[in-house]
């Protein structure tokens, strides 16, 4: 007998068992009752920083076993201490991210409160960014990034004075953010960010502020790179109305680096350039006496137009079929903030194309070329042209062969299209229209002209033609005898097959024989001549636009060399041969 209960008091137990009334040795028995494993802590938080013990304690009166896994599902060491009638589990991450926590009893499950998850971050992952001096009364701004400190909260304080600066926060996605604030006083302004409570590097941090401009009304800065200017080329810009006073020009890149310019002096007329060598935001001030100039600092958005892509169009020419849609892609993810501007045109006219974004800075172009004249693809980025442009696209009559009898399909670009189909007689073709395509059948060799036009207007698009052709029309006309070592041939016609190209496949014994195809002759016959090395039957199988001629290929058989007196042995099973046959 097996006798189970479920103790519901952590006391023993007293069990009795009795066999036909009479107590068995050793009954009544005693079962000591434990109270049941679990976690008890009043510090279980879900999160911790990296680098800081965790620690937890385990109500048991047996040693647990704690496993800590840590993002990559790496084992994390944990140390078991015990306590008095308890045990304490000690662990320190050393990686940003989710740790799985788990305890069980040996032999047992998990114990009451396991398993847990536990978020480890750090604030040493915290990276301010964009701090630049500021003018009274007008918006400052820095950015943070927290994408790779883990989960938290940011505390954020701008202060001047001892009194707190009100500021408001902007998420750009993926734990990052602007902070904004508007200075009312002309001081250095304390900024503390807190990550979890954890200064994050470098916290307090220093933002000059200094009065606005109040006699410089009259300086201003003019020029088209004070608002977006291209990587690695010389930018310049003026500055007008500084009556004598010798202006200060500050330019920093976006991670805080300073970019050298050189200010000259002509006709009344400061001239300053700079090359910018990063993409990105760049923070252009321009001072005179330790005030800025209206407009200062100037927001300069640096791009880099080499680093626009451009796939699927050949540099030198790329080739297309007549109305047939050609795509192409042009990934500017790299090059920075900037206006892209895509024109396909031809000599006489410009050509529709539409523009798919797949994503941030990457593009789907299509157009259909109308016409069979050079297609030209003109592609800037802030009216500079990229890498290549403009491409050239040479556009050829599309010909698509079809077998006799067969149903062809005939795709529409738009549901505005419709078309009209014409038999090598000239004589219109009825077919089958759905939303996407047009359905006929080819009954007759030759070509077909196939016409789109519009739907309503009925004014033409773009044309394109369409082979028929039969290979069963393909007539084996002679067929020479074949020796060994020796070039044999065979004489095919395909002058009632429609337009196509002949091939042939020989083989003997699964081996590809060498041949060759001549023609035509004056007569419009083609030759097959092959050489064979073996005297054993050869297969050719004859292909007309890349169909059989016939189900089967045809069989000759090869002789031996002619003239010869000596006894010869020939025949397929010398070169191959099945097992059982």
């Amino acid at each position: 007998y097996a006798i189970s209960f479920t103790p519901r008091e952590a006391q023993n137990h007293t069990v009795e068992l009795r066999f036909n009334g009479q107590d068995v040795p050793g009954s009544p028995f005693t079962c000591k009752v434990s109270p049941a494993a679990r976690i008890v802590t009043s510090d279980l938080m879900d999160k911790v920083s990296v680098g800081h013990v965790f620690d937890f304690l385990v109500e048991s009166d047996i040693s647990p076993v704690v496993e800590v896994l840590g993002p990559a599902r790496r084992a994390v060491r944990a140390d078991v201490i015990p306590v008095p009638g308890a045990y304490r589990v000690k662990f320190e991450p050393i990686e940003v991210g989710d740790h799985s926590v788990e305890v069980r009893l040996p032999g047992s499950g998990h114990v009451e409160g396991s398993p847990f998850l536990l978020k480890a971050y750090s604030a040493e992952k915290v990276v301010v960014t964009d701090i630049r001096p500021g003018v009274v009364g007008k918006s400052v701004s820095f950015g943070i990034n927290a994408s790779q400190a883990g989960a938290g909260n940011l505390e954020i304080i701008v202060a001047v004075g001892g009194k707190n600066v009100p500021n408001f926060v902007q998420s750009e996605g993926n734990a990052r953010f602007k902070v904004n604030f508007k200075p009312t006083e002309a001081a250095t302004h304390s900024l503390s960010v807190r990550f979890n409570g954890y200064p994050v590097p470098g916290s307090p941090f220093a933002c000059h502020v200094t009065h606005a401009p109040v006699s410089l009304s009259k300086a201003i800065a003019t020029g088209e790179c004070l608002r977006q200017a291209p990587v690695k080329c010389e930018n310049i810009f003026e500055l007008e109305g500084f009556d004598g006073i010798d202006p200060q020009v500050l330019i920093t890149s976006p991670s805080g680096d300073t970019v050298s310019s050189r200010v000259s002096f002509r006709d009344d007329i400061h001239f300053v350039s700079f090359v910018p060598t990063s993409v990105g935001r760049h923070l252009i001030s321009v001072t005179a006496n330790d005030q800025h100039i209206n407009g200062s600092p100037f927001s300069c958005n640096v791009f880099d137009v080499s680093r626009v892509a451009i796939s699927g169009l050949d540099h030198h020419n790329t080739l297309a079929s007549l109305g047939v849609p050609l795509t192409f892609s042009v990934d500017a993810a790299g090059a920075g903030e900037g206006t892209l501007e895509l024109v396909v045109s031809t000599a006489t006219s410009t050509v529709k194309a539409e523009v798919t974004a797949c994503a941030r800075g990457l593009y789907d172009v299509t157009f259909v070329p109308q016409t069979c004249e050079p297609h030209f693809v003109n592609i800037t980025f802030n009216d500079l042209p990229v890498d290549g442009s403009p491409f050239r696209c040479e556009v050829q009559q599309n010909t698509q062969n079809v077998q006799v009898g067969n149903s062809t399909f005939i795709e529409l670009v738009g549901e505005d299209q419709t078309v009209e189909i014409y038999d090598p007689e000239n004589k219109m073709v009825p077919f089958t229209l759905s939303r996407k395509s047009a359905e006929f059948k080819a009954t007759k060799i030759g070509s077909y002209i196939v016409r789109y036009v519009d739907q309503e207007t009925r004014s033409f698009i773009a044309a394109r033609t369409i082979n028929v052709f039969d290979p069963s029309m393909v007539k084996i006309v002679e067929v020479g005898e074949a020796y060994c070592h020796k070039p044999a041939s065979l004489a095919v016609s395909i002058l009632d097959a429609g337009q196509g190209t002949l091939t042939s496949v020989v083989r003997c014994g699964g081996l590809e024989v060498p041949h060759s195809i001549r023609g035509p002759t004056k007569n419009g016959t083609w030759e097959i001549v092959y050489h064979p090395t073996r005297v054993a039957p050869h297969k050719i199988m004859i292909l007309y636009n890349q169909v059989p001629i016939a189900s089967k290929p045809i069989e000759i058989n090869v002789l031996a060399p002619a003239m010869s007196k000596e006894i010869t042995v020939n025949g397929l099973g010398l070169y191959q041969a099945r097992v059982t046959k």
